[in-house]
């Protein structure tokens, strides 16, 4: 497999149009990586946070259980956008106040991929509630605090670690720009150095240190991602043995959520603010320009908003995945437990 496209499948979504309905194909959009909608929610869905999206700014407070709010890509209103609250509930948010909230991307995976796949393998693990659920670990990206991170820094400072050339995006900053946190070999692990953002005082790492000021480096360990399969049910019996078989691709999200620091949209006030085809979220999962996305016909462009992004060169599939020749070529199929 030598690129994205034959894994992952770029899907037609249904988005909410100017009056927040959906149901018309004029504001659809079509998508390698992306969020959920309301209607497709499953409910009770709560996540946790990756020490990585701590990093960036989530909102997860001192005593918290660790469960944090993520967007959805539905509009609520011309006003707001939906998120899922930390107790897995739908509420809303005005979209330029959402850079606090966490991102979970979801996609689908070409099924045939999978089952010529003999490296995918069923595990099965448990919660602290009880359940179970099936993921795929794919790609990698910045997640749990180095705990050596005091001495990576030491050797940075000490000009004594190899960079790899690659930069993980963070959050946007004070002037509209997204940080690019390098990332380093070490022992033969790979870490990313992080400039704080700490808007949210006490917030904790899964070790239970707190999140140091604002502005201070700390480090992230690059390890791989797991995606929680909700579709398991459906999938075919090559993969699933007691499935249904009637599943057209794998439908995937992260298990935790792994980005913050990104709003919906800068802006609040106008429709178009609430529509996914204008988020810095979408162009930042896909690698696009935004206007010439829309441009090209990917979105509506009478309802294009002000503001462009573009992530061709900095995004999550270069970042997560890279070239896939230095990926694992089979990714392994798991099933994981929720923290």
């Amino acid at each position: 497999m030598n690129k994205i496209s034959d894994i992952i499948e770029k899907v037609t979504l249904e988005n909410t149009d100017e009056t927040q309905r959906t149901g018309n194909s004029k504001f659809n959009t079509k998508d390698y990586v992306f969020l959920e909608s309301q209607t497709e929610f499953q409910g009770d869905d709560i996540a946790y946070s990756s020490d990585y999206a701590v990093m960036n700014g989530i909102n997860i407070m001192l005593n918290d259980t660790g469960y944090v709010n993520y967007f959805l890509r539905s509009a609520y209103s011309s006003y707001y956008v939906d998120i899922v609250d930390l107790h897995g509930t739908l509420i809303s948010n005005k979209p330029a106040e959402t850079n606090s909230d966490g991102v979970c991307p979801t996609m689908h995976l070409k099924l045939l991929s999978a089952i010529l796949n003999d490296s995918f393998k069923i595990e099965t693990l448990e919660d602290k509630f009880g359940n179970t659920f099936h993921a795929v670990e794919l790609g990698e990206y910045p997640q749990d605090k180095a705990k050596n991170s005091d001495e990576l820094e030491k050797l940075f400072n000490e000009n004594k670690l190899k960079s790899t050339g690659k930069t993980f995006t963070g959050y946007m900053n004070v002037v509209g720009n997204f940080e690019q946190n390098p990332e380093f070999e070490y022992n033969g692990k790979k870490y990313v150095r992080v400039i704080t953002k700490n808007d949210y005082w006490g917030s904790l790492f899964k070790d239970g240190t707190e999140l140091p000021e604002d502005g201070d480096p700390i480090w992230a360990e690059v390890q791989p991602i797991k995606w929680k399969i909700l579709n398991y049910d459906e999938l075919p019996t090559e993969l699933n043995p007691k499935g249904t078989g009637t599943a057209q691709t794998i439908v995937i999200k992260t298990v935790d959520a792994i980005i913050s620091g990104i709003p919906f949209y800068p802006e609040h006030g106008n429709p178009e603010h609430t529509m996914w085809q204008n988020s810095p979220i979408r162009a930042y999962l896909n690698g696009y320009n935004l206007h010439q996305e829309i441009k090209n016909g990917n979105g509506n462009e009478e309802f294009k908003a002000d503001l462009n992004f573009d992530f061709t060169q900095n995004n999550f599939l270069k970042e997560a995945f890279g070239s896939l020749e230095q990926q694992k070529e089979n990714p392994v199929i798991t099933e994981v437990k929720k923290r």
